[in-house]
C-alpha cells in the first residue's frame, strides 16, 4: 500500500544479468484517496499475463471486490477488468495458461469459485460450486490454484481437487 495516497502498488521485477531489476510499477486503478478494497490482496504472474485481486469492499457498503488482468506489451501493462463479485471476491486469484481462477473470502457461503477464460470481446466467467457432502456446513473458498485443466480449492472444511471441464 502506498502511504502517500492510500493506493495499492504492484512492482514487477525481471532477473537481468544476475540482478533483479524493477521493470514496471502498476498502481491501483481506484482514484487517489479512495480505498481500493485491498487491491493486490491476490497476485499471480504467468508469462505476459498478471492477475491482481482486490478482495475488500471499496468506499461504500456492499461494493464488490474485483479481479484485474494486465497484459504486458512493448509499451507497458494494459489493464482489463476481469470480473466483480460480492464482498471478498478476489481474495484468491491465480492464472495459468490464460485461465484465471478466483475466489471470495467472505460474502459467499456457498463455496463457489470462478473460472475465467479469455474470449472475444473479453473474459468469460463461470461459477463452480464445490461439491459438499450431505450434512456439511457450506463455507467460502480460502485458497485456490490452477494448473492447466486442474484446480485445487481449499475451503473452511476441506480440500477439493478437480478438473475444469470445457463449456459447451
Amino acid at each position: 500500500m502506498d502511504t502517500a495516497d492510500g493506493r495499492g502498488t504492484v512492482y514487477v521485477y525481471v532477473l537481468d544479468g544476475g540482478e533483479w531489476v524493477r521493470t514496471a510499477t502498476i498502481r491501483d486503478p481506484w482514484p487517489a484517496g479512495d480505498w481500493g478494497g485491498n487491491w493486490g490482496s491476490a497476485l499471480d504472474l504467468d508469462g505476459d499475463l498478471l492477475v491482481v485481486g482486490a478482495d475488500g469492499a471499496t468506499a461504500g457498503s456492499g461494493t464488490p471486490g474485483a479481479i484485474y488482468a494486465y497484459h504486458r506489451t512493448a509499451e507497458g501493462w494494459d489493464e482489463e477488468l476481469v470480473g466483480e463479485g460480492g464482498e471478498g471476491f478476489g481474495f484468491g486469484a491465480r492464472i495459468d495458461d490464460g485461465t484465471i481462477v478466483a475466489a471470495a473470502s467472505s460474502g459467499d457461503r456457498e463455496a463457489t469459485f470462478w473460472v475465467f477464460t479469455i474470449a472475444d470481446p473479453g473474459w468469460i466467467g463461470t461459477p463452480i460450486q464445490v461439491p459438499i457432502n450431505q450434512g456439511e456446513v457450506t463455507d467460502w473458498v480460502y485458497g485456490i490454484d490452477v494448473d492447466g485443466d486442474s484446480v485445487a480449492v481449499a475451503t473452511e472444511s476441506g480440500l477439493w481437487i478437480g478438473r475444469i471441464m470445457p463449456i459447451g
